[in-house]
């Protein structure tokens, strides 16, 4: 917006991504697909852990597989890039006060009583993402530059 003379005279007062962490991309499988083939989901998180390391290392290569893949503004995509890429968790986790409060902003989008939001523990697992976070970390893991 700025660099198309949009955003004239607007000033940035907070930054919400630093203030408030939410779940706005996430990954969800059945109880059933769990119980059932769990190497499957393992090594689903695992490639998608892989993924967004690779993406965080390297500013480069995203850009550069985001025009290849429909995207044509290359300053924009980088501008994009060092908004967002800082807050992609590296661990594919998020902390349990910041589910919480994921969970009270959408139910109350929901209009339902407070009462009635479950607890975390209910709604994320995260078993899969901490065994693949610390597999990554124990292998010594890196992204190809």
């Amino acid at each position: 917006m700025r660099r198309s003379g949009k955003l004239g005279a607007l000033h940035q007062i907070v930054d919400l991504r630093q203030e408030i962490t939410m779940a706005y991309n996430a990954l969800a499988a059945s109880d059933a697909l769990i119980a059932e083939k769990p190497d499957l989901v393992r090594r689903m998180v695992r490639a998608i852990l892989k993924g967004v390391r690779h993406v965080k290392a390297s500013r480069g290569d995203t850009i550069a597989t985001l025009l290849r893949h429909g995207l044509n503004d290359g300053e924009a995509i980088g501008l994009e890039y060092d908004i967002i890429a800082p807050s992609l968790t590296d661990n594919g986790t998020m902390p349990q006060d910041a589910q919480a409060l994921d969970l009270a902003l959408r139910a109350d989008m929901l209009g339902l009583a407070k009462d009635r939001v479950p607890p975390p523990a209910t709604v994320f697992d995260f078993r899969f993402a901490n065994a693949a976070s610390t597999s990554l970390d124990q292998a010594g893991w890196q992204p190809k530059r």
